[in-house]
């Protein structure tokens, strides 16, 4: 891995979200940490590709399903054909502040070598007014979660992980 500025594949699913897919696009070109490349995988049979294609930029790659294939599909698609050292992901309708990646990408590095994932909280705000409605940030109990065989996860949106399959 590249020790000091790991590129980080971001993928967004989406579904007949062009209403959205422009701000949730530039929430990720526009972070901080500037070595990322996005691919969006779109189930879409709205005019979210002519939103997607609107924005120039060499680091977005398009990828148009003919037929719908679900969320977990288009994540699995992308990630195959990613070229980062780390992955994550946003959904069409999430807007990321400028610095996320910068700070997990840093709090991963700076963390032991076996540790393959870091999240964080999330913010939730009414679309319609823009109004801040709430914060969450799961804490996890991994040890917990094995024993008692319930496992819980973080929010997809807010996970980083290392490409290491």
């Amino acid at each position: 891995m590249n020790h000091s500025h790991p590129k980080v594949s971001v993928i967004i699913p989406t579904y007949n979200r062009e209403h959205l897919i422009q701000k949730s696009i530039w929430s990720v070109l526009n972070q901080s940490y500037k070595n990322i490349e996005l691919i969006i995988v779109d189930d879409s049979d709205d005019n979210t590709e002519d939103k997607v294609n609107e924005i120039k930029d060499n680091r977005l790659i398009y990828i148009k399903n003919r037929q719908r294939m679900g969320v977990s599909k288009a994540r699995n698609m992308a990630i195959e054909i990613s070229t980062g050292e780390l992955i994550a992901f946003q959904d069409s309708d999430d807007v990321w502040y400028d610095n996320k990646l910068e700070k997990q990408v840093n709090l991963l590095l700076a963390s032991p070598p076996q540790v393959a994932a870091v999240y964080c909280g999330q913010d939730f705000y009414d679309i319609t007014t823009g109004e801040k409605t709430g914060t969450e940030l799961t804490e996890i109990n991994f040890r917990k979660s094995y024993t008692e065989g319930f496992l819980q996860t973080p929010a997809t949106q807010t996970v980083l992980i290392k490409k290491v399959f």
